[in-house]
């Protein structure tokens, strides 16, 4: 068991700090309102959580957790600090970092003087870049370890959240740290994912927004649902019952921009249908202006290779078929041949185009080559927009050609050191 100190008596805050101490550990609340802390000192919650009330008043009872506002006193045998503090929205939309900038250099100061020698766990929503671009360089001189330890918790049901986790993401770059945090939660069920500071602040953001994409979407179907007399909760009842497509992880892949013949037309022909009806249908109508962006940055990471001549493996829509209706391959070829790129497409599945469906530009047709090793011999690059086999896939890496995984994920790029400019940072 630890003994920590959680900063920010919040909703988060009270959660976290109630739930920790009601598994053992020695907690430690701080918050600069009084009043709060004087309420969670005395056992009373001060806002209403279902089934928190008695588990702070059991454990102010029991002395494992005790609140203060003095953030030094609290440190002193702590070997672990949380912020758990409000990063609310500025008038532009960007997080408000003031709170949490401010208890960082606090617990900084309080490192320098001694008095702490522990770890900070960042609780509180940050932007991407956060902790290694704002918070780093303010710990230079005391080098203190930080550590991202986002929540999943919903008003409401904190408790259950809290006590039968989702998830339990921890951003460490050392083994030791990300043991000192899972420790806290070891008596829970499920396993912690060890990540990187920097993903560990995009899930929490990447999480919320598939949340919000979700109910959006079902709001929109549902009023789709209703303009036809229709019960849009018994729709999405039997939509979400599919736990092998959609309520699972297919299509949650990061990759190359969807194409066929089936995802645009449809998504065209509801967007339509529903406009029709005269029901507004902001997500619906973005979904293919969305991937026709996406499939221009393809096409800009092409061009930023410099390259004169590329080799595109793949043609058809996706891997496992020869079909070039509504392939989003061809567009991006013919897109990097209006941009000046010499263009050579390999698609094992591609044979004998004149006998598809789909008209292909004569042009295109010719850049075609159904040998593998001389395709490679033609070409200074590989740009993937399907997945190769493996036999395929070792000889492309053979080549030593360098190669744009785009059926996979964008590449990695350097991310700026600092976090542009958000609310309460230092300029």
């Amino acid at each position: 068991m630890q003994t920590l100190t959680i900063i920010g008596l919040g909703r988060i805050g009270c959660v976290t700090a109630a739930c920790l101490a009601d598994l053992g550990h020695q907690v430690w609340g701080v918050d600069i309102d009084e009043q709060r802390v004087a309420s969670v000192s005395a056992g009373r919650l001060p806002f209403y959580e279902s089934q928190l009330q008695p588990i702070l008043r059991r454990n102010v009872d029991s002395g494992r957790l005790k609140a203060t506002t003095d953030l030094e006193t609290a440190l002193v045998d702590s070997s672990i600090a949380m912020v758990c503090v409000n990063t609310g929205s500025a008038s532009d939309g960007k997080a408000d970092l003031t709170a949490l900038l401010q208890v960082v250099d606090r617990i900084d100061e309080a490192s320098r003087q001694g008095a702490y020698n522990g770890a900070i766990v960042i609780r509180s929503t940050v932007p991407p870049g956060t902790i290694d671009g704002l918070l780093k360089p303010r710990l230079r001189s005391s080098g203190l370890s930080l550590i991202a330890n986002p929540e999943f918790l919903r008003e409401g049901s904190s408790v259950m959240d809290f006590m039968r986790p989702s998830l339990i993401v921890i951003g460490a770059e050392r083994e030791e740290d990300f043991q000192r945090v899972r420790e806290l939660y070891s008596q829970l069920p499920g396993e912690a994912d060890s990540v990187s500071l920097r993903e560990a602040e995009v899930i929490k953001y990447a999480c919320n927004a598939f949340h919000a994409l979700k109910i959006a979407f079902a709001n929109e179907i549902g009023s789709l649902c209703n303009a036809l007399g229709m019960d849009g909760e018994r729709v999405m009842n039997v939509l979400s019952s599919d736990d092998l497509l959609n309520s699972a992880a297919a299509y949650l892949r990061p990759g190359f921009a969807f194409g066929g013949y089936c995802l645009p037309k449809d998504t065209k022909a509801l967007s339509a249908f529903a406009a029709g009806l005269g029901v507004k249908a902001p997500l619906l109508g973005a979904i293919l202006p969305s991937n026709e962006a996406h499939l221009q940055r393809s096409i800009e990471q092409v061009m930023e290779l410099g390259l004169s001549r590329v080799g595109v493996f793949g043609l058809s829509f996706k891997a496992g078929t020869d079909d070039l209706r509504g392939s989003s391959a061809l567009v991006f070829v013919e897109e990097l041949i209006q941009r000046g790129i010499h263009v050579s497409i390999f698609d094992p599945l591609i044979g004998a185009v004149e006998s598809r469906s789909v008209a292909i530009d004569e042009y295109v047709k010719q850049l075609i080559v159904l040998d593998l090793n001389q395709w490679l011999g033609e070409i200074q690059g590989i740009a993937l927009t399907q997945p190769p086999d493996a036999a395929a896939l070792a000889r492309l890496a053979a080549s030593g050609l360098p190669m744009l995984n785009l059926w996979r994920s964008n590449p990695i790029v350097p991310f700026p050191a600092i976090v542009p400019s958000p609310v309460g940072s230092e300029t």
